[in-house]
């Protein structure tokens, strides 16, 4: 967790105990308590109190309307976040994209090396046959980028080791 003393320089006490009760009762987590933390103090922070603009409201309402519109903010972005997950899985599911769909339309040595690959590597290199991206390969395989690369990387060698060397791994010779 961010350490209050780091803002308490710059802020009140007052507000940042009243902006961690919030981000709780937002139910923030983990690291997400974190940024939520940081993204509030940024916020107070470029907040000048003013009574006139406000119409009477007192100091801590202001702060406290600071903090609630910093927070619906990052609720609703995480929220959207989920739903292009969501929806990028569904339409994704929805084609079908299983390692055996289309190895058949393959040239006959190179759907049998993918054939012959562990599974996961199978599901990879399918993926990127299709176009996918690493990050979309990644979401829908429940893996992490890297993970998705080192796969990439062991495709490359295998395709190294059968003749068949990946466009970007050396450089055309130039013709006079």
């Amino acid at each position: 967790m961010t350490s209050v003393n780091e803002y308490a320089s710059v802020l009140p006490v007052w507000q940042m105990e009243l902006a961690i009760r919030r981000i709780r009762a937002w139910r923030f987590r983990g690291a997400d308590f974190d940024d939520a933390f940081q993204e509030v103090m940024l916020a107070l922070i470029g907040h000048v109190y003013d009574p006139q603009n406000w119409h009477g409201a007192t100091e801590k309402q202001a702060a406290f309307s600071v903090i609630e519109r910093r927070l619906a903010m990052l609720w609703r972005a995480e929220k959207r976040y989920r739903q292009r997950v969501e929806r990028w899985s569904t339409e994704n599911r929805a084609t079908d994209r299983t390692p055996g769909s289309s190895i058949d339309s393959l040239p006959l040595d190179l759907s049998t090396m993918i054939a012959e690959m562990p599974e996961r590597t199978r599901h990879v290199c399918m993926g990127l046959l299709h176009g996918e991206s690493l990050n979309e390969i990644a979401i829908r395989l429940h893996t992490s980028w890297g993970a998705v690369r080192r796969e990439v990387t062991r495709i490359r060698r295998v395709l190294q080791r059968a003749g068949l060397e990946p466009k970007n791994a050396a450089t055309p010779e130039v013709l006079p």
